[in-house]
């Protein structure tokens, strides 16, 4: 017998408003376990049934197995639910010795836990199954009855010591063999770091760790510390901005617009969020070093939190209905699809694509003046040293590109700007707090003292406005003289 481990394809996000067990398969999801199903019959598969999981995303994954089926049809089987039982699915196999095959279809860690529970007398096996990976298992149910002893060991463990892995293929393998094209690229099977000399292989394994940070962050927001995680989130957006511009560059200029503009309303939507979270922060560091009183302290930061929470719940309303989790999977997707082409740009177009890149960032930066004068746009500023900063970055990780001393000096100065943008959001927040009637009619004095403390960051916005206009010039030297255009 010939059993198939399948686990289910791409489905839906989980979300609050999404049932567990309805959850369906995305059009992308299907679409590409169709070109896997289309592989499998290249292998010359065939099933004389196929076993489901009930949930909605599994049975739709069976459905699409149906061009392989025989005429035994579809069973559901509860044991390939996520809370199934392995050793029941393993007896369930056993009884059917009439089978020449079977696929199962479920959901990890499932799958894994029953190739391991089939191939290995301990818990693991070492097999991954990703979305739509395919595994095939040769077993023998009725192996092994030959003596008494072996006729009295659970059945279970008879099939275990009689069966051998004969296949295991990936989404991609699958996806390439439907395909018919070569199933290796120039960056298949590297390591995510050090990838070799190829500027392109560089480019995507730098997509893909800002891909991990991007999808590590989105798991952490929502828990009992998501501060670091929102900020985590935020950072990854706009650093995954930077290789995804030269993917555009090179090729999928469509396809790649379409999932920066997700990124970008992603980062916007959990922007409020980020700046309550370093006004509280900043607030208790004050509190803590006398500059507001404990009870003004401890009356904001509550009042203070209980907005935070009210931007989280928006933010996430407002990230659910833009699908992060597929934003990531279209992110690997071109990440997968722009290594593995036939067409797979050039050394020399790849290097050329990032060496434009930054030294159209930056230009932008020099386009402020020499000397900053008083009122200057210094957010603009921000975000142009930013964007120069991520984008040195990248240039770095791909190029032979010295360039240690901007990336310490645009450091220094982002968070030097990134502390007067805060100091100017908790002025306006304050200073809106304190007025307000919840504050007028609180007892004490609280309210001038949220304006006298709102009056001394302002202060400290002004501080760090001059310290920004006086070191621009020095900034701006560096930037000119990495970008060939310094005049001395």
């Amino acid at each position: 017998m010939d059993v198939y481990l399948v686990r289910h394809a791409i489905a839906e996000a989980r979300g609050p408003h999404v049932e567990e067990g309805q959850r369906a398969l995305t059009e992308e999801g299907a679409a590409r376990f169709a070109l896997h199903v289309a592989a499998l019959q290249q292998l010359g598969v065939k099933l004389d049934e196929i076993w489901t999981s009930p949930l909605a995303r599994a049975r739709q994954t069976a459905e699409l197995l149906r061009p392989l089926e025989g005429t035994n049809g579809l069973r559901i089987v509860e044991d390939l639910s996520p809370d199934g039982s392995i050793e029941r699915l393993v007896e369930h196999i056993a009884a059917r010795p009439e089978l020449g095959s079977v696929a199962l279809v479920g959901h990890e860690p499932g799958m894994s836990l029953l190739a391991s529970a089939l191939l290995a007398a301990g818990d693991e096996a070492g097999i991954e199954f990703k979305k739509g990976a395919v595994a095939c298992i040769e077993v023998q149910p009725s192996a092994g009855a030959s003596t008494p002893a072996d006729e009295a060991a659970p059945l279970s463990k008879r099939v275990r010591a009689h069966s051998r892995l004969r296949w295991l293929m990936t989404p991609r393998q699958l996806r390439t063999l439907a395909a018919g094209e070569a199933p290796a690229s120039e960056c298949e099977g590297k390591p995510e770091a050090g990838m070799g000399d190829s500027p392109v292989c560089r480019l995507v394994a730098f997509a893909r760790e800002q891909l991990n940070r991007l999808r590590a962050s989105l798991d952490g927001i929502g828990g009992d510390d998501d501060a670091d995680a929102v900020h985590d989130f935020r950072v990854a957006t706009r650093r995954l901005n930077e290789p995804l511009r030269i993917m555009a560059a090179l090729r999928n200029r469509k396809r790649v617009k379409a999932v920066r503009l997700d990124l970008g309303r992603l980062r916007r939507a959990f922007r409020t969020v980020r700046d309550l979270d370093v006004l509280v922060g900043s607030v208790g560091a004050d509190r803590d070093a006398g500059r507001l009183d404990e009870g003004a302290a401890a009356w904001a930061i509550a009042t203070l939190g209980a907005a935070r929470a009210l931007a989280v719940q928006a933010a996430v309303k407002t990230a659910a209905g833009l699908k992060p989790v597929r934003t990531a999977r279209r992110i690997e997707v071109l990440c997968d699809t722009f290594a593995a082409a036939p067409d797979v740009p050039s050394e020399a177009d790849a290097c050329a694509s990032v060496v434009a890149r930054w030294e159209a960032k930056a230009v932008g930066a020099l386009g402020f003046a020499p000397e900053l004068p008083p009122g200057s746009d210094l957010h603009a500023l921000r975000i142009q040293l930013k964007g120069l900063r991520y984008c040195t970055e990248l240039r770095a990780a791909i190029l032979d590109f010295s360039a240690a001393e901007l990336l310490a000096t645009l450091r220094r100065v982002q968070d030097s700007l990134g502390l007067w943008n805060d100091h100017q959001f908790a002025s306006r927040t304050l200073t809106r707090l304190a007025v307000s009637a919840a504050a007028l009619s609180h007892p004490g004095d609280g309210s001038p003292r949220l304006l006298r403390y709102a009056a001394d960051r302002i202060e400290d916005m002004r501080r760090l406005e001059g310290e920004a206009r006086t070191n621009w010039p020095g900034v701006r030297e560096m930037i000119e003289r990495l970008a060939g255009r310094s005049k001395s």
